[in-house]
């Protein structure tokens, strides 16, 4: 394969390229072409999709490879490769980049697994090496870095994908008899978009029974819908993007958006405690779950309406009858039971989806008129408000480069807009803007707008527009690609979520660019920190702020930068926790984090919940050891 400049092959050309001698693949793409769902391995999404950097025209310069999402654009995306290089303050070369490596053998499964595992579920185990170190890896840095740079730990021996519940148990059954009853360990994995090593195997020293992962994904229906009293069984392993699909057939939606949902699960959702970007109008994960079915060694568990037994397709969405069977699931990130279907609320497609933006002349004034909305009466505010600061502001506009068209009147249009901005007193390089989305019927997105404007008169905020707040909204969802772009030319990158009270929220993000930039110098790293945040989800008592940080690694082995950023990340999150804020508003805790856990909850608590997973789960089968169940989170 030749890979030539973009300048090389005369620009983008209509049509097919003219075939020349040799294999020949242009790097920048020329036409529509079919997007394919298959997924990367060792990078975020779908391996049609993903930036690449080259010289174009001599200059240094990034672009996304498929037209998946469309506010991206075509065009080369000089300011991105410059942005890179500007706030972290080395140069980069757009040649020296992480080498790709081929996938690696693991070794064979531990004897006679596979062999029980096949008479348990027959054809449903899958033993190559790749199944095997996707199901073993979520998205965290942590896990992708390691897999990038082949410093393998421990995998899965085998991965099995069951089609049904009577499936899940037999494989339940497996694992406890396996061995004269010394058992193997499974670990449940659905979209695989887990941040916080959640899917990771235990260590041989603290687990040496073999490990199997749990594929979800072959339980995806949606088994029905009853639109008359807004309730649906769906099972767990279906993406988010397939139920949004599924349930538009039906006139309604579950509203639940969060920014992985072209991946992740309902299952992983309700695991995770999951959370949306239109929480405002439709709620959190544990909002719309009613009831859960759970498999357990045991058997399943459940209660009302979770009995298959009953006919009744519907769900009460309240009862006082015990503790409620989702409160106990929710979060319990696949230690307690094996989750295979839900019953969710849903409400009917919103007849009217409106889009729009708005400019704050720095991040102050924009957070200032974030606290207004929350104060606003649930109902007149829109399903999704985010406040993204400067840094972010500037990522978003070199991103939307691609989708800039040259010439003399768009350069026109362009400075006119930022002589607009000066004369508001607003500059770009210290701005803020919000992305606001209007969901619901006609009266009830005019009375939100009409709202919101007079809030945005009142704190001096100028109207962006639809098309800038659409564009924000699509580009959430390929910002993740940028993470592994980054990690090509050895910049590591992470988000931080957590929710902070608004009489503590402006004391986090300060606290947070200190104790990073504090370490960043004690551990003498190249250049400086890139920082970056938003402000994502208002609630009555607080707001929620998602961080971004990344390091140029530039000359450390693999092993050692992702130590460095640990120990960045590390004094981060004990920085948001000392200026109030949680451990995790939506991501889980995960293995990443369970350290950082007895500071959040009583060492009662903690054991409470032990025991509970030894009623459920005596042989410790659903050895994920997440969370509470990790072996970090006992305070000593």
């Amino acid at each position: 394969v030749i890979k030539a400049p973009f300048g090389a092959f005369g620009g983008v050309t209509k049509g097919k390229p003219r075939a020349s001698p040799g294999s020949v693949t242009l790097l920048w793409p020329t036409s529509e072409t079919e997007l394919k769902d298959e997924e990367s391995l060792d990078r975020w999404g779908f391996k049609d999709t993903k930036f690449i950097a080259q010289y174009v025209d001599g200059r240094p310069a990034a672009q996304i490879t498929s037209q998946r999402y469309k506010a991206l654009g075509r065009q080369p995306l000089f300011r991105l490769w410059e942005l890179f290089q500007r706030q972290l303050s080395v140069p980069l070369n757009v040649r020296d980049m992480l080498p790709e490596r081929a996938i690696p053998d693991l070794p064979a499964p531990a004897h006679g697994l596979e062999e029980v595992l096949s008479t348990a579920v027959p054809g449903r185990v899958l033993l190559d090496s790749e199944s095997r170190l996707r199901a073993g890896t979520g998205h965290g840095l942590a896990d992708i870095w390691r897999l990038r740079t082949r410093q393998l730990e421990r995998f899965p021996d085998a991965v099995v994908r069951p089609e049904t519940e009577e499936e899940v148990q037999a494989l339940l059954n497996a694992a406890m008899s396996y061995n004269h009853g010394l058992g193997f360990g499974i670990i449940p994995v659905g979209g695989r978009t887990n941040v916080t090593s959640a899917t990771k195997c235990p260590s041989q020293e603290v687990d040496s029974r073999p490990m199997v992962s749990l594929d979800m994904r072959g339980l995806s229906k949606v088994l029905w819908v009853n639109a008359e009293d807004g309730v649906a069984m769906i099972e767990a392993g279906i993406t988010g993007m397939d139920l949004k699909r599924s349930l538009k057939q039906h006139g309604v939606t579950m509203g639940m958006e969060p920014d992985s949902m072209e991946l992740s699960t309902l299952g992983g959702w309700i695991a995770t405690r999951a959370s949306g970007m239109k929480r405002a109008r439709y709620g959190n994960i544990e909002d719309m779950v009613l009831e859960v079915r759970l498999i357990t060694p045991g058997g399943a568990v459940w209660q009302r309406h979770g009995d298959p037994k009953a006919q009744a397709e519907t769900a009460i969405g309240r009862a006082s009858t015990n503790i409620g069977l989702p409160a106990m699931v929710l979060g319990s990130e696949g230690c307690l039971g094996i989750i295979t279907s839900a019953i969710v609320r849903v409400r009917p497609l919103p007849q009217v989806v409106e889009y729009q933006s708005v400019v704050f002349p720095d991040w102050d004034r924009g957070a200032s008129w974030m606290r207004e909305v929350a104060r606003m009466p649930a109902g007149l505010r829109p399903a999704s408000c985010r406040l993204m600061d400067q840094n972010q502001l500037q990522l978003a506009q070199a991103l939307k480069e691609g989708s800039e068209q040259s010439g003399t009147w768009h350069s026109l249009r362009a400075s006119l807009r930022d002589a607009f901005l000066a004369c508001k007193g607003v500059s770009l390089q210290e701005a803020a803007a919000v992305t606001l989305v209007f969901e619901g019927n006609r009266a009830e997105v005019n009375l939100q707008k009409k709202e919101i404007s007079k809030l945005v008169a009142v704190a001096g905020g100028i109207w962006g527009g639809a098309a800038g707040g659409a564009a924000g909204y699509t580009l959430t969802f390929a910002i993740a690609y940028l993470r592994d772009f980054g990690l090509d030319y050895r910049i590591l990158s992470e988000s931080l979520e957590t929710m902070v009270p608004w009489s503590t929220i402006r004391e986090v993000w300060p606290a947070v660019k200190l104790a990073v930039q504090s370490k960043h110098r004690q551990l003498r790293l190249p250049g400086k920190p890139f920082m970056s945040c938003r402000m994502t989800q208002l609630y009555d008592e607080g707001g929620v702020l998602y961080m971004y940080i990344a390091i140029c690694t530039t000359g450390l082995e693999p092993k050692t930068a992702l130590k460095a950023f640990e120990n960045l990340e590390h004094a981060a999150r004990c920085a948001i926790l000392n200026a109030g804020g949680c451990l995790s508003h939506h991501h889980g805790v995960g293995k990443l984090r369970a350290s950082l856990l007895p500071e959040t909850q009583s060492p009662v608590l903690t054991q409470a919940l032990r025991n509970f997973k030894m009623a459920l789960d005596p042989s410790n089968i659903l050895a994920a050891r997440n969370g509470t169940w990790s072996t970090s989170a006992l305070a000593e």
